[in-house]
């Protein structure tokens, strides 16, 4: 969590994902950091939106969520199916400052 914005501007094709289900992100503040805004992808439509980034795999995703559980497991997803630019905001929104 600490080295998301450093990570952000080291990579800025890195794409942003809020695996939060809706009603949760509209509950809250979007989530911006370094000039990105999150894109909702909740967890449950996930394989939905896989095969397009397994199309684009030189774009780095950043999977995010309240606690890093659901990110974690979207990484592992994303992982399991062969893209390998994939990282998660462990500890999610709770630890970052």
């Amino acid at each position: 969590a600490h080295s998301l914005d450093a990570f952000l501007a080291a990579h800025p094709l890195a794409k942003l994902v809020d695996v939060r289900e809706a009603f949760e992100c509209a509950a809250g503040t979007p989530i911006c950091r370094s000039g990105k805004l999150a894109h909702n992808v909740p967890l449950s439509q996930l394989a939905q939106y896989a095969p397009a980034w397994l199309n684009d795999q030189q774009q780095p995703l950043v999977f995010i969520c309240r606690s890093g559980n659901r990110s974690l497991s979207a990484l592992q997803h994303l992982h399991h199916l062969g893209h390998r630019q994939v990282w998660h905001v462990a500890g999610g929104l709770t630890a970052l400052d």
